[in-house]
C-alpha cells in the first residue's frame, strides 16, 4: 500500500503497481497488453487480466505477469469509447478502401496481361 496509499490520498480512484520488481521487457510486455486493452474501452481490472492472459499463454514465468495488481477501483474506465485521438472508421469508408483496392489490382492484372 505505501506509494499507493499517496495516490488514494490525492483523490485517484485506481492505481496499477507491482508487488515486486520486474524486468524491462517483462513490464514493456505486460503493460503494453494493459493499454492497448485499456485503450479498447475495457475497464482496468478487465485489462489488466487480459494482458496477463496473454502473457501467461505465451509461456512467460508467473514472475513476469503474476505481481501486477490492480489497486482501489478496478472497474474503473478511462477510454469508455476507445483510446483518446483514436479513428473509428464508418463501415461505407472500409467499404470504399476495399473497393478502390480491388479496382487497382484488377487495373494491374489487365495492363499486365496486355
Amino acid at each position: 500500500m505505501g506509494l499507493a496509499r499517496a495516490f488514494f490520498q490525492t483523490g485517484v480512484p485506481t492505481v496499477v503497481g507491482s508487488l515486486w520488481p520486474l524486468r524491462d521487457d517483462d513490464g514493456e510486455r505486460l503493460l503494453g497488453a494493459f493499454y492497448r486493452h485499456l485503450g479498447q474501452g475495457r475497464s482496468a481490472a478487465a485489462a489488466l487480466a487480459a494482458a496477463q492472459r496473454e502473457r501467461m499463454a505465451s509461456g512467460a514465468p508467473a514472475a513476469a505477469w503474476a505481481g501486477v495488481v490492480v489497486l482501489g477501483y478496478g472497474d474503473a474506465v478511462p477510454f469508455p469509447d476507445g483510446a483518446p485521438g483514436q479513428r473509428r472508421s464508418a463501415p461505407w469508408v472500409v467499404l470504399a478502401a476495399v473497393a478502390v483496392l480491388a479496382g487497382l489490382v484488377l487495373l494491374t492484372r489487365h495492363r499486365r496481361a496486355e
